[in-house]
């Protein structure tokens, strides 16, 4: 049945595509500006012309001509390839340079440590870009809360969401360094066995209803060591816990961002164990064509991974 030109819903459509047929004098130069196989555009013409009832090109095998009734139509939406250029290149530019706003959610410490680094270069780098950094232990629906990319540490719940393992985060048993428990393991030297001995001994922090028993491994993970320790306190969140390990309340597994943040005032008394690895992952948006802030976000990101995010060393 033809199509009523002026009332059916995707005549603006087959119109767009006529036009740009017919500014560039190609069917397989504009199927490459629409991005769609150039069989789509040569139905979109012939379903044009169906529904107009006049044939718009004269077609043979080096040309393509418009009639006189393709000139009169062309004449009539000859703003629809400008306006539509204009459009498309305002948001090609969009995708190449990073702009509207960033929102991104991690747990506190990372966030602190790797992201807002980041964020704080890309925002200095690209003027029309803003940032909205959630530092928030809770896990944000990202849907809903209109998040970019999400990152999460350790097991995923099942989620539909696109996820990239982005590498791991470590924990290392951390101590305030100038403190009676820093002294106190300077005192067994090198041994790493009386390290451990004194460590189990020393009073512990730790997350809330956490066990008390503590698994080291070695950095090939062939050798377990493990520790019956007793806490003395307990926090909620990643900050609360550094901050008791900085005030000498006792010892502590710590991430790596965690070191990172709390620098030179953090000592790993016993660096060649590791007492927790977990995976980190980026959670996005079911997007068919990520924004450019994301994707640029995630590639520094990745960059920035590609080594420990701290090393005893």
């Amino acid at each position: 049945m033809p199509i009523e030109p002026l009332r059916d819903p995707q005549h603006l459509t087959l119109a767009v595509t006529f036009a740009l047929v017919a500014t560039y004098g190609s069917f397989r130069r504009a199927a490459e500006r629409l991005k769609v196989a150039r069989s789509t555009v040569s139905d979109h013409v012939g379903r044009l012309e169906e529904g107009l009832s006049v044939r718009l090109f004269e077609r043979t095998t080096r040309q393509l001509r418009l009639t006189q009734e393709g000139e009169l139509l062309l004449r009539a939406t000859e703003d629809i390839v400008d306006r539509w250029t204009a459009v498309t290149n305002v948001l090609d530019a969009k995708q190449q340079h990073p702009s509207g706003t960033l929102r991104i959610t991690a747990p506190s410490t990372l966030s602190d440590a790797i992201v807002s680094p980041i964020v704080g270069g890309m925002l200095a780098e690209f003027p029309e870009l803003a940032a909205e950094v959630l530092a928030d232990d809770a896990l944000l629906d990202v849907v809903t809360s209109g998040i970019d990319v999400a990152l999460r540490i350790g097991r995923l719940a099942d989620s539909t969401l696109p996820a990239r393992r982005l590498g791991v985060e470590r924990g290392f048993v951390a101590v305030r360094a100038e403190s009676s428990h820093a002294r106190a393991l300077e005192e067994a030297g090198e041994d790493v066995e009386q390290r451990l001995k004194i460590v189990s001994e020393l009073p512990w922090v730790g997350y809330t209803r956490l066990q008390s028993q503590i698994v080291l491994r070695d950095r090939q993970g062939s050798e377990v060591r493990t520790l019956r320790v007793r806490y003395r306190a307990h926090a909620s969140n990643g900050h609360g816990l550094l901050r008791f390990v900085l005030e000498g309340i006792g010892v502590g597994v710590l991430s790596e961002s965690m070191f990172v943040l709390g620098g030179s005032a953090l000592l790993a008394p016993i660096p060649t164990y590791v007492a927790a690895a977990f995976p980190l992952w980026a959670l996005t948006p079911a997007r068919q064509y990520p924004v450019a802030r994301t994707q640029v976000f995630l590639e520094r990101l990745e960059r920035r991974l590609r080594t420990p995010i701290w090393s005893p060393e």
